[in-house]
């Protein structure tokens, strides 16, 4: 008799839902995006798997005909599903007509040379997510948490933690070397990029000063909170 075709078990996390999901070795990973849909109700064209990179993402066909193994899942690999649910979407075409209308000057960065493109930044991105990196996904209008949110990097690819304390009027930064206590009335410009590849992280730029020297960047911060920050920062 045919031996009993090698399964893989592996995680899906989506919309801080982890799905633990069995499947054979040889389904595709388009068949996966299909399984997705009804599990998770995010469309197949709105979505994007990461693991080690880009697994499957719009416009990349080519990418949806490998099996899970020849992708390079084994037992317990986890993989990010980025994508708005079809409800999101429905929701996020409405707010977002309305945010259009009420969408202060200060979000709009500034047009010039794209911060990912420029070697500073290059530099700490490249290396990918750390392992520690915040659980992060697209689109999100999430309330900042309580409390810190970390496996952030600043400058250098140092390690850091942020949090935004209103009742005291101040953000916080923590490496391991300081903690920087910032009121919040010093930032005069706050803006974000995607990180590409990674577009449910962005570098997340706070200006504390009359200049762009005096720009805090922060790295990988995610998508879901960066609407949360500007909304405080914007005067």
């Amino acid at each position: 008799s045919k031996m009993a075709e090698a399964e893989i078990k592996f995680k899906v996390v989506y919309n801080k839902k982890t799905h633990d999901i069995v499947l054979p070795a040889s389904t595709t990973v388009g068949d996966l995006k299909l399984h997705l849909q009804t599990l998770t109700s995010c469309p197949i064209a709105s979505q994007k798997l990461t693991f080690k990179g880009l697994l499957s993402g719009p416009g990349k066909p080519e990418l949806d005909v490998k099996t899970l193994k020849e992708a390079g899942l084994d037992n317990g690999s986890k993989i990010l599903l980025i994508g708005a649910s079809a409800e999101q979407i429905l929701n996020f075409s409405a707010s977002a007509a309305a945010a259009a209308i009420a969408e202060p000057e200060v979000l709009s960065a500034p047009v010039q040379e794209k911060l990912c493109e420029k070697t500073e930044h290059k530099k700490v991105i490249s290396a990918g997510p750390p392992a520690d990196a915040p659980i992060a996904y697209w689109p999100g209008q999430d309330p900042l948490p309580s409390e810190f949110i970390s496996g952030l990097q600043v400058q250098g690819g140092h390690k850091a933690r942020f949090s935004v304390r209103l009742a005291e009027g101040i953000f916080v930064l923590a490496t391991n070397e300081r903690t920087q206590k910032i009121p919040l009335d010093s930032v005069v410009k706050v803006y974000s990029e995607p990180i590409p590849m990674f577009e449910q992280f962005h570098i997340l730029a706070l200006q504390c000063g009359p200049t762009e020297k005096s720009t805090i960047y922060l790295y990988w911060f995610p998508a879901q909170y960066t609407a949360a920050v500007k909304t405080y920062f914007s005067r």
